[in-house]
């Protein structure tokens, strides 16, 4: 069985002339742990299923990538794409790797729009479930034709 393997993401390399980068992370970056958090599980399936191709970049360092960005008021795949080459934070969050414009679009359109709505759905079905109890009424009865 062929096994897809992910590009590496070590966030602690060197640059030239500079200090390693792992002085550098600052609190704000804490983006990669919260993703540690995320259940990211049908994203590695998707891409365990997919065959041939260059290896893919890590699902983790993308999702963090794309939240950064959006926290810092940058959602474009191109200016992403940018600040891997320009601003430290996000070359640290990509482990010096510089993912394409096309390819952070495509994953985004790809994975993190379904992990919304699966995600919205979890809490759509935890809401319907509180609902009667908030209200006072009583739970709906099981449906038991079948």
């Amino acid at each position: 069985m062929h096994q897809r393997m992910s590009l590496a993401t070590e966030q602690d390399f060197p640059l030239p002339v500079l200090p390693r980068t792992a002085r550098w992370r600052p609190n704000s970056l804490s983006g990669s742990t919260v993703v540690g958090e995320l259940d990211l599980s049908a994203i590695y399936a998707d891409y365990r299923s997919r065959r041939g191709g260059r290896p893919a970049y890590d699902p983790q360092m993308m999702v963090s990538l794309l939240l950064y960005g959006y926290c810092v008021g940058i959602a474009s795949s191109r200016k992403i794409e940018r600040a891997t080459y320009e601003q430290v934070p996000f070359r640290v969050l990509a482990a010096n790797q510089h993912p394409d414009h096309d390819t952070i679009c495509t994953f985004r359109g790809r994975h993190l729009e379904a992990q919304a709505r699966q995600e919205q759905g979890e809490e759509d079905d935890k809401e319907e479930n509180r609902l009667p109890e908030a209200t006072g009424q009583p739970p709906p009865e099981p449906d038991d034709r079948a």
